[in-house]
C-alpha cells in the first residue's frame, strides 16, 4: 500500500507538521492537557515517518528527527492554532456541560491530527473518528507503532496496511488511556479481551473508513460501531467541507441531522471557510485573493482549459463550498434538518467571546497581525442544533457556544416543525411550520375572512390588500450583484418573512381532506419597544381560523404555538407578546381575553377601532 502519496493524504500530512509547528515555536492551540496534545503530536509524526521509512516513501537520513518538521511562516502557525484552539474549546465545554455523562466525540475527514486522541484522554468520551481509507490505514499503524490506542477488537485485516482492503470499514476499535500511552509494559494490562465477557474495561476509541461523499459508506462505517446516536454527540469538521462540493456537503449535513444528531442535545460545529464579500474594500480584496487560491487548490489535478484557469477571479466571487455568506449557511444548514439553534460567525468576532487571547499573543517574532486579521474575515464558526426543547438544550448551547447571538441563532428556527393537536379527537389534525405548498391556501384564508367586511370598512381592505402583497406575498425578491432584482419562488416566501423579521409562521392541516389548511398564525419581533417592563417584546399576525373550525380549540392550538415558540426563544427574563385586531371582531377580541391577554388601548383607523391586547410571558428559569 502506497502511503502518503495521494493528495488528500499530503494534505492530511501537511496539517500534522503544521499544528507541529505551531507548538514547537511556542503556541498552546489547547487551553487543558496542552502537554498531552503536544506529546500525541510527537508520537503521532514519529509513528508516521517509521511507516514511511518501512514502506521506503522516505530515506531515514534525510530526516534530521522522526520530530523534524519544518518551520511554518508565523501566519500559518497562527491560523493553525487558532482553528485548534476554536474547536478544542467548544468540545471541552461540551464535554464539561453534560456532567460526567457519556457523550460522543465524532470528529469526520479527522486526518493525522491528535484530537481524537486528546478528547479520548477524559472520563465518559468515546472517541469516533472518520477519514477516507488512505489516511486511516496510515492512522491505524501509526497508531499502534505508538502505543496510542491498545487494540479490543480487530478486523481480519492484517497486522499491515498492505493487507488492508478498501471494502474495510472500521479499521480499527480500541481503549486509550493517557496515563498509560508510553508505557508499553502496561499494555497487556488494558488490552481489551473480547472472549472475556466479564472484562468490564470498555473501548472508547474507533477509527472509521468512509467516502464523506457518499452516504452509503457512512451508514455502514456507523451500523457495524458500536456508536449510539441516543447518547448526547457533539460532530466535529475542520476544515472538511469545503473540500466535498455543495451537493455533497448536504447530504452528508442531512444524515447527520437525521441519524447521528438524533439526541436534542447533541450539535453539530465546524470551522470552515466562509465567503461573506462583506466589509471594506482591503477586506473585500484579501477575501477574493483567498478564495481564488482556494478554489485554485480544489481545482488541482482537476482537467481544466485554459481559458478556464484564466477566469479564477469568477471562481472566487462564486466560492461558496458551504454557502455564500453565514445567513445562506444558515439558511442551508436549516434546510439539512437542523431545526434548534443555528448560527454561523465569523472568527474574527468569535475568538474573544471564545476567550482565545492566549492565541492573539504570538510567541514568536510576528508582524503580521493585519494579515491574520484578514485571514480570520475568511473563516467562520458554525455550530448546528437539530432541536430546542428545554432549557438544559438552551443552557448547554449558550455554554458551548459562548461566541453566539441567541437572537440570530433561534432565528429560522422551527422549520421543521410540526404537532398533533391535542383536543383533535384523531390524529389527522396536525400544526406545521407553514411549506411552499401551503401557501396560496394561506393567502385565501386570510382574505376570505375579512371579505364580508370590505364595503362597510374600506380600511380592512386595505389592511388585507397590504398584508397579501408583503408578509402573504408568495415571492421573494433579491438584488443580484448587478444591482438587479430576482424574482425566487422555489423557497417559501411566507415562512422567510417572518424568520427574517425573528419569527416564524405556521399552519393547521387537516389531513382528512388532503391537507386542506383550516388555520394559520405568525409571529415577528416588536419593532416598537414601548414596554419598559420586560426585555422583549413579539406581535402576533394572521391569526385565522376557518369557520368550520372555530369553537374546536384550532385558535387556542395556534396561540399555544407562537407562546411556546417565545419561551423557546427568549428563555430568560419576562416577554411581552402583542396582538391586534379590529373591535369589531367580536370573537376573536373575546378569544384574546379568554386566554389572559389584557387589554391596553386602541387606536383609530379610518372608520374602524383597533385594539390592542398584551400578555407578560415570565420564563421558566427565573
Amino acid at each position: 500500500m502506497e502511503l502518503v502519496t495521494t493528495p488528500v493524504a499530503k494534505t492530511a500530512l501537511d496539517a500534522l507538521n503544521a499544528k507541529i509547528s505551531a507548538t514547537n515555536f511556542g503556541y498552546q492551540p489547547v487551553q487543558r492537557r496542552c502537554d498531552l496534545y503536544v506529546h500525541f503530536l510527537s508520537k503521532m509524526k514519529q509513528a508516521i515517518l517509521l511507516e514511511q521509512q518501512s514502506s521506503g516513501v522516505v530515506q531515514v537520513e534525510r530526516q534530521r528527527s522522526y520530530g523534524y518538521v519544518k518551520r511554518q511562516p508565523p501566519l500559518v502557525n497562527a491560523g493553525y492554532a487558532l482553528r485548534v484552539a476554536s474547536l478544542s474549546k467548544m468540545i471541552f465545554e461540551f464535554i464539561h456541560c453534560h456532567n460526567k455523562q457519556e457523550v460522543n466525540v465524532v470528529l469526520i475527514g479527522c486526518g493525522f491530527d491528535v484530537l481524537g486522541l486528546w478528547c479520548a484522554s477524559y472520563d465518559n468520551v468515546n472517541v469516533y473518528e472518520i477519514d477516507c481509507f488512505q489516511n486511516c490505514a496510515l492512522k491505524r499503524q501509526a497508531l499502534i507503532t505508538s502505543n496510542l490506542v491498545f487494540s479490543g477488537k480487530e478486523r481480519s485485516v492484517g497486522d499491515a496496511a498492505d493487507d488492508m482492503n478498501d471494502d474495510e470499514d472500521i479499521l480499527f476499535e480500541g481503549y486509550f488511556n493517557c496515563h498509560l500511552a508510553d508505557n508499553p509494559q502496561e499494555i497487556a494490562k488494558y488490552t481489551l479481551d473480547p472472549s472475556n465477557k466479564n472484562d468490564d474495561r470498555t473501548q472508547n476509541y474507533t477509527l472509521m473508513s468512509a467516502d464523506l461523499r457518499c452516504i452509503s459508506s457512512l451508514q455502514k462505517a456507523f451500523s457495524n460501531s458500536s456508536f449510539n446516536a441516543n447518547t448526547p454527540t457533539i460532530v466535529v469538521s475542520e476544515l472538511v467541507l469545503a473540500y466535498l462540493g455543495s451537493g455533497s456537503v448536504r447530504e452528508l449535513l442531512s444524515y447527520l441531522s437525521s441519524k447521528i444528531c438524533r439526541n436534542e442535545q447533541s450539535l453539530f460545529v465546524a470551522y470552515e471557510p466562509v465567503s461573506t464579500m462583506d466589509g471594506n474594500a482591503v477586506i473585500k480584496g484579501y477575501t477574493q485573493d483567498y478564495f481564488g487560491q482556494f478554489s485554485s487548490k480544489l481545482n488541482k489535478g482537476n482537467a481544466m482549459k485554459k481559458e478556464e484557469q484564466k477566469s479564477s477571479s469568477l471562481s472566487a466571487c462564486q466560492f461558496e463550498p458551504i454557502g455564500r455568506s453565514s445567513l445562506h449557511t444558515i439558511d442551508i444548514i436549516r434546510s439539512c434538518g437542523f431545526d434548534g439553534f443555528v448560527d454561523c460567525k465569523k472568527i474574527i468576532s468569535s475568538a474573544q467571546k471564545l476567550n482565545l487571547s492566549h492565541i492573539n499573543i504570538s510567541p514568536e517574532l510576528f508582524d503580521e497581525y493585519a494579515a491574520l486579521r484578514l485571514h480570520m474575515h475568511c473563516y467562520c464558526i458554525i455550530a448546528a442544533q437539530i432541536s430546542c426543547i428545554d432549557n438544559a438544550t438552551i443552557n448547554n448551547f449558550v455554554q458551548v457556544c459562548p461566541w453566539s447571538d441567541i437572537a440570530d441563532a433561534s432565528c429560522g428556527m422551527g422549520r421543521l416543525f410540526e404537532r398533533i393537536n391535542p383536543s383533535s379527537p384523531s390524529d389527522n389534525m396536525t400544526i406545521s411550520s407553514i411549506r411552499n405548498q401551503y401557501q396560496e391556501q394561506v393567502r385565501v384564508l386570510f382574505g376570505n375572512t375579512y371579505n364580508h367586511l370590505f364595503d362597510q370598512y374600506p380600511s380592512v381592505k386595505k389592511m388585507v390588500k397590504n398584508a397579501l402583497k408583503t408578509d402573504l406575498s408568495t415571492r421573494i425578491i433579491e438584488i443580484n450583484d448587478d444591482g438587479g432584482k430576482m424574482v425566487k419562488s422555489e423557497r417559501c416566501a411566507i415562512w422567510e418573512h417572518y424568520t427574517r423579521n425573528g419569527g416564524a409562521f405556521w399552519v393547521v392541516i387537516d389531513k382528512t381532506y388532503d391537507d386542506r389548511i383550516v388555520g394559520c398564525i405568525g409571529i415577528t419581533k416588536r419593532l416598537i419597544k414601548d414596554d419598559k417592563s420586560t426585555s422583549r417584546s413579539y406581535e402576533i399576525h394572521r391569526l385565522t381560523v376557518h369557520p368550520d373550525y372555530r369553537g374546536k380549540g384550532t385558535g387556542k392550538f395556534l396561540l399555544q404555538t407562537a407562546e411556546d415558540f417565545v419561551q423557546l426563544k427568549e428563555y430568560i427574563g419576562t416577554t411581552a407578546l402583542y396582538a391586534t385586531t379590529p373591535e369589531i371582531m367580536e370573537a376573536a377580541n373575546s378569544f384574546y381575553l379568554a386566554h389572559s391577554y389584557e387589554d391596553i388601548g386602541s387606536v383609530q383607523l379610518g372608520n374602524m377601532n383597533i385594539k390592542t391586547y398584551r400578555k407578560i410571558i415570565v420564563h421558566s428559569n427565573e
